[in-house]
């Protein structure tokens, strides 16, 4: 596991092979292996393994595991109502999602 100077965990759970860069701030999050973690990212209240997620992106709130993703810089990824039992994302940079 590699963590890069800035960023905080806060009551996560880490299961390497995992980088996470600078900046972030993890909080109530699983990060599971093959998972990589770009700059000044926010994960709150998520769970996310094998996926790579770039710069200035936001996962929070979600009731199922983001797995075998690509998420692009600046993105924000929420809960939104409803409940799908898995998630899978390749998005582009500067996107907004809704998750239902």
């Amino acid at each position: 596991m590699a963590v890069e100077a800035g960023s905080r965990l806060t009551r996560c759970t880490v299961r390497g092979p995992v980088t996470i860069g600078r900046g972030c701030e993890l909080s109530d999050a699983f990060i599971g292996p093959y998972t990589a973690i770009y700059h000044d990212v926010v994960v709150d209240h998520a769970e996310i393994e094998h996926s790579i997620i770039l710069a200035g992106s936001r996962i929070s709130g979600l009731n199922a595991r983001l797995c075998d993703s690509l998420i692009g810089n600046d993105v924000t990824i929420s809960r939104a109502d409803g409940r799908p039992l898995a998630y899978r994302f390749m998005v582009g940079d500067s996107s907004r999602i809704g998750v239902v």
